[in-house]
């Protein structure tokens, strides 16, 4: 069933017939409903179905943290909407239906906001500490820092943010404590407080969460 806008001659949502109307930033837009193959999916469609399908799972988490980027280009396309086209490009590769990851391509914003720079991170029981450097003088003016671990084993992220003042250098994450003896990939940015500039993300590496019991136990024994 579709719904009618504006009356008889307006836009419509909804299906009619063959017919899907649907709407797009502002404007009321139609499309024919796709057929169904009945031919069987080749080597090259079974990949590209997985590798869309892969892709999604790894960023989808993130959709509502994405959408609150700042949108990108002339043709003002979504921030999530561009982290996917790249993952689909750069970060997933292999062939079919052997796949891997290239964690170090992923890019989740990308903006001309001052990141920086000498970033690092390292884990301290289950926390990560997140550490850089200013590089211009008003680099703690209304500022947001954004920090992600992604666990690959888990295929979950963990995101926090934190508010900076002036002479932050350190941000820190926690984790859940099922996350310890595993391995996370590390990504931060920033963002101003209004939303309407960010900064590129950058790809800190993979950081091996240490185990706990084993480091509690090295203190019981001194």
């Amino acid at each position: 069933m579709a719904i009618l806008h504006h009356g008889i001659l307006g836009g419509f949502s909804g299906k009619v017939g063959n017919i899907v109307g649907y709407r797009y930033k502002n404007q009321y837009c139609i499309r024919q409903m796709p057929r169904k193959s009945i031919k069987p999916a080749g080597n090259k469609q079974l990949s590209q179905r997985e590798k869309f399908k892969l892709s999604i799972a790894l960023i989808s988490p993130l959709r509502d943290q994405l959408k609150q980027l700042p949108e990108r280009g002339k043709r003002r396309i979504s921030a999530f909407n561009c982290c996917l086209s790249k993952v689909l490009r750069e970060v997933i590769g292999g062939t079919y239906p052997e796949y891997s990851f290239n964690y170090a391509a992923l890019q989740l914003s990308s903006g001309s906001l001052s990141v920086g720079h000498c970033h690092s991170v390292y884990a301290l029981e289950n926390n990560l500490v997140f550490n850089w450097c200013p590089d211009t003088p008003d680099f703690y003016l209304d500022r947001r820092l954004y920090m992600l671990a992604y666990n690959p084993l888990r295929k979950k992220w963990i995101c926090d943010t934190a508010e900076l003042r002036s002479g932050d250098c350190m941000g820190m994450l926690s984790l859940p404590c099922s996350f310890i003896g595993e391995q996370v990939e590390t990504y931060m940015y920033f963002k101003s407080t209004n939303g309407k500039a960010v900064s590129d993300s950058i790809y800190l590496g993979t950081v091996n969460l240490p185990d706990v019991s084993f480091s509690e136990s090295l203190i019981n024994l001194n």
